[in-house]
C-alpha cells in the first residue's frame, strides 16, 4: 500500500486518501443533531449515550453500549421533539441488511457482503457496529461503525 498523503478529499469514510489505492481514513467525531432523551437537557458535562427506542439516552450501566457523547447545553426542540448534538464515537453509515435487523442490535458481517445482527448460532463473527435504526432484509439501515472485532459465539 502506498503512503497516506495529506491530500484531503471527502470520501465515504471521511477525509484523507491514499493516492495509490484510494484508501480512506475514518473520520471519527462526526456530530449530528438527533432525538434526545428528556433527562439529557439537565446534564452539565459530556456523557456517554446509547440508543433506546429511537432516542439517545444516558448510559446507566457498565454493560450499556455507548455510541456517542452528548454535548451539554445543546438541546433544542424541533417539531415537538427534543433534539441534542451528539459526537459519534465512530462514523455512521447506511449498509444493506441481509435479514431483519432491530435498532440496538450488534452488527456483524453477513456472508453476502451485507450486514446482519449478531447471531446466536455458534461461530466466529466480526462485529462492525451497532444498528441505530431497524429494517427488513435488503433495507439500508443506519449503523454506528467501529473497527472490526472478532466475536466468538459458543453453543
Amino acid at each position: 500500500m502506498g503512503a497516506i498523503t495529506d491530500n484531503r478529499t471527502p470520501g465515504i469514510f471521511g477525509y484523507g486518501a491514499d493516492a495509490d489505492n484510494g484508501y480512506q481514513i475514518p473520520n471519527y467525531g462526526i456530530s449530528e443533531e438527533l432525538p434526545a432523551a428528556s433527562g439529557l437537557a439537565s446534564e452539565e458535562s459530556p456523557v456517554l449515550v446509547k440508543w433506546d427506542s429511537g432516542v439517545l439516552t444516558k448510559c446507566t450501566a457498565a454493560t450499556d453500549i455507548p455510541v456517542a457523547v452528548f454535548q451539554p447545553g445543546s438541546t433544542f426542540t424541533k417539531n415537538d421533539t427534543l433534539m441534542g448534538v451528539f459526537v459519534f464515537l465512530s462514523n455512521t453509515l447506511k449498509l444493506v441488511a441481509s435479514a431483519a435487523i432491530t435498532e440496538g442490535d450488534l452488527i456483524v458481517v453477513a456472508a453476502n457482503g451485507k450486514v446482519q445482527s449478531l447471531p446466536e448460532t455458534a461461530g466466529t463473527y466480526y462485529q462492525i457496529g451497532q444498528a441505530i435504526e431497524s429494517g427488513a432484509a435488503s433495507d439500508e439501515i443506519k449503523i454506528v461503525t467501529q473497527p472490526p472485532v472478532k466475536v466468538v459465539v459458543s453453543s
